[in-house]
């Protein structure tokens, strides 16, 4: 069996073995970004991001990353099932969501 990369940079994938069974592609489109393609029923794919975090310094990094994602959604075959899953670093304010731990919302 031939062993494939699941991870890179702070992002990755967990498989158990019936899911194995059915991932035809991985495309590591950054180190924050992994791209998992699975020929299931209906095609799925599933985008799994760790974003940077929201403060100065990071505004290039942060540019580039939801341009990946952007990208890496687009690229996606309209008739997939498409999932977009990660860790966004999002901060939601009471004026966003209804139970919220933050005071404010920042932009990710």
């Amino acid at each position: 069996m031939q062993q494939r990369s699941g991870s890179t940079g702070g992002v990755g994938i967990l498989l158990n073995k019936q899911a194995e069974s059915v991932l035809s592609d991985v495309e590591i489109i950054s180190n924050r970004i992994i791209k998992a393609t699975f020929s299931s029923n209906s095609l799925l794919t599933a985008i799994v991001a760790y974003s940077p975090t929201n403060c100065k310094g990071n505004a290039s990094e942060s540019s580039q990353f939801y341009e990946d994602i952007n990208s890496s959604i687009d690229s996606t075959p309209k008739h997939n099932l498409l999932l977009v899953l990660g860790d966004f670093n999002a901060k939601l304010s009471p004026s966003h969501v209804k139970f919220s731990y933050n005071k404010r919302t920042n932009e990710n």
